[in-house]
């Protein structure tokens, strides 16, 4: 090897070193952000020249000439992060959930004194009190009262878990909206890598944010992938591509004839089946509807059973009493007007004129233990109704912390592979450090040398 070429050897030692100084220097300076994959520069020793004609032993003489790094290896345990896109659909969907039946349960028991059965043991008590003095026009206030909070209750009830539906009709369409500009911007970083690789580049940052961008989608709606090269991915939502390659199709959601409607760019249907939107769906579409109907039938039988013995008696003016409730739904349901006006209206007895008489007033009263809905009374309705929604939140929050505690694995066995370590990256910037360094010194030795030879020959 001459001297000359030992300058050449020290000189990719200097340059290898650099570039690797300069992957450890991105490293620590991405400690701390989220979805980075730690990056490490593969070295490799540049073989020596060839002479043309040489013999086997003169080749065996031959030094290397230097290093070379190959390529800055992004480190990345894929089959891992598949999984993890996989639970993140699941555990946005619990999420939703979870958040979702926590605002009904709020809305059905607000307190123990405030919800909906208690409100009818206290409409029942009022008519039993009312059948113990019935020649008293306070008993009959009270019933009237003790009335108009029961319907308060439930047309809040009812407009509140409406309102919810309506609020999750705009959840789901921002949320299509933003995986549309999501799968956008996958098919653009698609473009961008197989332009990067193309050129022979590394495409490792774009790699890192392709990945949060599809974190980000299956969070929203739990996509699939069909391919994971660096230069081109798939992504599949309910059989079709969403992203192929630089190529994005779009979901458009919005009121049709029908009601509202998610589709393809061509109009066809689209039904996603995992994550938040899914979640929103099945909160709107089966868990709302059938708490509303749950409401609907309590209020219903309430309604058309006093109805159809209020109007069997008589007022406390001693003319025939009319329904006591307008309406047949928990939305609708209302004192009649008559009653609502005036307390004397409320009717005790079957018997004009006999003020002492409150035996429909009874009758009333005990409509709370007659089981008017299945085998259940109208009570047991109500807090059955509490204890499903108790035990549902109970079970989305179990399935949501089972979601997450196996996503904090995962992401831990990630970071063992693609996570930053403080400790290695200073050893190896130390290493690096130490051998810039030397290749430096082996540079100066060459330069020495060359210079020796120069002034022993004279030149000048």
């Amino acid at each position: 090897m001459s001297t000359f070429d030992i300058i050449r050897t020290a000189f990719t030692g200097l340059l290898a070193q650099q570039k690797a100084l300069d992957v450890t220097g991105h490293n620590v300076a991405n400690l701390a952000t989220p979805g980075y994959h730690r990056q490490e520069a593969v070295l490799r020793a540049t073989p020596p020249p060839m002479p043309s004609g040489g013999s086997t032993a003169t080749v065996g003489t031959l030094v290397g000439t230097g290093v070379d790094v190959v390529t800055v290896q992004r480190m990345q345990d894929a089959y891992l992060e598949q999984q993890v896109r996989n639970i993140q659909g699941q555990n946005g969907r619990w999420e939703t959930a979870t958040k979702t039946l926590q605002q009904i349960e709020t809305f059905l028991a607000p307190s123990s004194e405030l919800n909906l059965a208690t409100m009818l043991d206290r409409f029942f008590s009022a008519w039993q009190q009312l059948s113990v003095y019935p020649e008293e026009q306070g008993s009959r206030s009270l019933v009237q009262g003790e009335a108009a909070n029961l319907t308060t209750t439930f047309n809040n009830l009812a407009k509140q878990l409406t309102d919810l539906s309506a609020t999750m009709d705009a959840s789901i369409s921002a949320r299509v909206t933003r995986l549309n500009q999501l799968a956008d911007e996958l098919a653009a970083l698609n473009g961008n890598i197989s332009g990067v690789l193309g050129a022979g580049g590394q495409a490792n940052d774009l790699l890192d944010r392709r990945d949060a961008v599809l974190g980000e989608m299956a969070t929203l709606a739990g996509i699939t992938s069909l391919s994971a090269n660096d230069d081109g991915l798939i992504i599949n939502l309910d059989g079709r591509p969403l992203v192929q390659g630089s190529a994005a199709s779009h979901l458009s959601y919005g009121m049709g004839a029908s009601g509202w409607t998610m589709t393809w760019d061509d109009g066809a249907p689209v039904q996603i089946r995992n994550g938040e939107i899914a979640g929103l769906f099945q909160m709107r579409d089966t868990v709302i509807p059938d708490y509303l109907g749950q409401l609907d039938t309590i209020a219903s039988a309430l309604v058309s059973t006093i109805n159809a013995l209020h109007q069997t008696g008589t007022t406390m003016q001693g003319t025939p009493a009319g329904i006591f409730f307008d309406g047949n739904s928990a939305g609708s349901i209302a004192v009649h007007a008559a009653i609502a006006a005036d307390a004397r209206a409320v009717a005790a007895t079957r018997v004009a004129g006999a003020a002492g008489d409150g035996r429909l007033a009874a009758e009333l009263a005990l409509v709370a233990a007659q089981p008017l809905i299945g085998n259940q009374t109208l009570g047991q309705a109500a807090a059955s109704m509490l204890g499903q929604i108790g035990h549902a939140v109970r079970g989305a929050t179990t399935a949501r912390e089972a979601s997450a505690t196996l996503l904090t694995q995962l992401d831990n066995q990630i970071m063992a592979t693609s996570g930053v370590n403080l400790d290695e990256e200073m050893m190896n910037l130390l290493v690096f450090q130490r051998a810039y360094d030397a290749s430096a010194r082996v540079l100066t030795v060459a330069d020495e040398m060359v210079r020796t030879v120069i002034d022993r020959l004279g030149v000048r």
